[in-house]
């Protein structure tokens, strides 16, 4: 009976669900593996190593992407394609195909003519501005007149200037009545032009009617434009439609009132007060439609 149990205990502790359901005998295990000559595993121990592992080779991937020099890049039809450059290089490498068998080459500087230092001298003496002064004739010098006139060589009396009382002398200038302002002088020529009639500087009659017909036209072209605010299916009501409606609906509204006046204070029956509750209400309504077309812009349905 023992060895059976036994025989079971090991049975089911040999699988991982096992391990599971008896922690405890993990050590158990260990030892009997140890006792048959064969090593013991240490699953915790290899799982470290192949995270470490794959770590690892992660990293030298990532580096290897980076230092990879990264191709220029072409359109599919042409990644077949050899260069220009790459096949006269290859013509150049072939002593067959170089073009410097027959090719003549100059130095430098050979076409060009050097000039002799005297030549060089010679132009550059040209080239030298002459000096007016040099060809001028001598003249007489001109005469010169003092800016101030010379001061008197025998001294004699010296003159004391009269103090001046500027102050009274503004205010007596103050006091003076103004000169009248000369009278612009017409001459005969602007009496007798003909630009100067009646209605000089008076804008023409007829270019107060064409103004007058441009805004007209201006503003029934306006009208006739659809409006931008107007909701779908909606169109704007005419200013004179809605006015009457507003005429009548103010009518209507004291008609209202005045039925309403002609009601008893006391209404006991049913009649009566379901007629002034329906008075009531239409006046509501009349006030509402009144609220409305009071508006500058009323939109009815299309």
């Amino acid at each position: 009976m023992a060895e059976c149990a036994a025989r079971f205990r090991s049975r089911a502790n040999a699988d991982s669900i096992g391990a599971l359901l008896h922690p405890g005998t993990e050590n158990e295990r260990q030892a009997a593996l140890r006792r048959k000559g064969r090593p013991a595993r240490d699953h915790a121990r290899e799982n470290v190593l192949a995270i470490r592992r794959a770590e690892r080779e992660n990293r030298q991937r990532k580096e290897e992407a980076a230092n990879a020099v990264r191709k220029p890049y072409k359109m599919k039809q042409f990644r077949n394609v050899a260069s220009r450059a790459v096949q006269q290089a290859e013509k150049w490498e072939n002593p067959t195909l170089s073009p410097r068998e027959d090719a003549t080459y100059l130095k430098r500087g050979a076409g060009r003519r050097v000039p002799k230092p005297a030549e060089v001298h010679k132009q550059r003496v040209e080239n030298i501005p002459k000096l007016q002064f040099l060809n001028m004739s001598p003249r007489a010098p001109e005469e010169r007149t003092p800016r101030k006139a010379p001061l008197p060589k025998t001294r004699g009396e010296i003159k004391h200037h009269k103090p001046v009382d500027r102050i009274e002398q503004n205010r007596v200038e103050a006091q003076k009545p103004l000169p009248p302002k000369p009278k612009a002088r017409v001459t005969k020529v602007a009496k007798a032009s003909p630009r100067k009639h009646e209605n000089f500087g008076h804008v023409p009659a007829y270019l107060d009617q064409r103004k007058r017909q441009l805004r007209q036209e201006a503003e029934a072209k306006k009208a006739l434009l659809p409006d931008p605010q107007c909701p779908e299916g909606m169109t704007r009501m005419p200013d004179e439609e809605r006015l009457q409606s507003l005429s009548d609906l103010q009518r209507r509204k004291s008609e209202i009132k005045a039925e309403l006046f002609k009601l008893p204070l006391n209404v006991n029956s049913m009649r009566a007060r379901k007629h002034q509750e329906a008075l009531h209400k239409q006046l509501d309504d009349v006030e509402n439609s009144i609220k409305i077309f009071e508006r500058p812009v009323v939109y009815i349905q299309a």
